[in-house]
């Protein structure tokens, strides 16, 4: 059985445009879905993916595990205190943390924050919005800070310090 992905944190700044700017991109990922689960036949897109998370063996670090909230704690400060949206999750191997801001965060002490947050994640992955599909906000980051070990066919796929 796979472990679903937990909401722990959720905090939005500019909501009304966020609700509009959501729901274009839910009607867009229902129809990717709706368009891969036509090609891929009765097996469906989730039904892969289910099956890849399965083949996965996860071992819990303790000291990742306790250190994890601290990891939260921050992500929570850096939203509340520059008014970035952010939503973090605890999924079955990391906290993720998702930010979503303009980019006036990258300027001043902002910015000395942003980088100390950075350095505390494992991996990170970001992608700006291309022009005219943003809704209200320049870039996305995603924060992943690592609280299992994970192996694929003996090899650790997500290695961290």
């Amino acid at each position: 059985m796979i472990a679903k992905d937990v909401l722990v944190y959720k905090k939005r700044y500019g909501e009304k445009d966020w609700e509009m700017f959501l729901k274009d991109v839910e009607s867009s990922a229902a129809q990717s879905a709706n368009a891969a689960e036509s090609r891929l036949g009765d097996e469906g897109a989730a039904d892969i993916l289910s099956v890849f998370r399965g083949m996965i063996d996860r071992v819990p670090d303790e000291k990742r595990l306790i250190s994890s909230e601290e990891f939260i704690k921050k992500v929570r400060r850096f939203s509340r205190k520059y008014r970035v949206s952010a939503e973090i999750y605890r999924k079955s191997a990391m906290i993720s943390a998702h930010l979503y801001f303009n980019a006036d965060v990258l300027a001043e002490d902002r910015k000395e924050d942003f980088v100390k947050l950075m350095a505390e994640a494992d991996e990170l992955s970001g992608v700006p919005y291309p022009e005219g599909e943003q809704g209200p906000y320049d870039y996305m980051v995603i924060l992943n800070y690592m609280t299992h070990h994970s192996f694929s066919d003996g090899r650790e796929i997500h290695p961290f310090k």
